[in-house]
């Protein structure tokens, strides 16, 4: 999953749990930076998900998501983009 606005900025990786209506499973997902820099104000961190390409279509369908990253935090999603038949959606979070 390669989506890095910055290049020099390490991505964060992993696996975690996203729900959205009538789902409710694990992702893969990569961060553009440390989620701990995000802070309550209006600037979200952009991201994406990596799923099956059914699973993608609904989470952007779905517009709206929560995903809980592999140390427990729980996000808010507004889904961005996807492109029919990939496996891949974009995002950003809030807190």
């Amino acid at each position: 999953m390669p989506f890095r606005r910055n290049p020099r900025a390490p991505a964060v990786t992993g696996r975690g749990r996203l729900v959205f209506s009538r789902f409710d499973g694990e992702v893969d997902y990569e961060l553009a930076r440390d989620p701990s820099q995000l802070g309550h104000g209006p600037k979200g961190i952009r991201g994406a998900i990596a799923a099956d390409p059914d699973t993608a279509a609904r989470a952007f369908s779905a517009g709206d998501a929560f995903l809980t990253l592999a140390d427990g935090q729980t996000f808010r999603l507004k889904m961005l983009a996807h492109t029919a038949g990939a496996g891949q959606a974009f995002f950003e979070m809030w807190r």
